[in-house]
């Protein structure tokens, strides 16, 4: 995820790494993985200025997620009751 170095996200992962996340696909057929992980800020310069150059973005960093548990769900898959 590319965020502003001093954005609430950003501040929020130096103050505790821990994290939950979900990610949802809004196209019909919704479907989406949600779960919890370890995140880490990535000032590498080659993932930061090839991802912020395509957003224009000048104090960028990335935030990278290594997840311990995760679950996806699909609602065209889901049976209605």
């Amino acid at each position: 995820m590319l965020t502003s170095s001093m954005s609430k996200k950003a501040l929020n992962v130096r103050n505790n790494s821990k994290v939950y996340f979900s990610v949802d696909d809004c196209n019909v057929l919704y479907k989406g993985v949600k779960g919890r992980g370890t995140a880490t800020i990535s000032t590498d310069p080659t993932t930061v200025v090839s991802t912020a150059n395509k957003t224009r973005q000048k104090d960028a960093v990335v935030i990278e997620i290594v997840y311990k548990f995760f679950s996806t769900w699909e609602f065209g898959k889901m049976q209605s009751t």
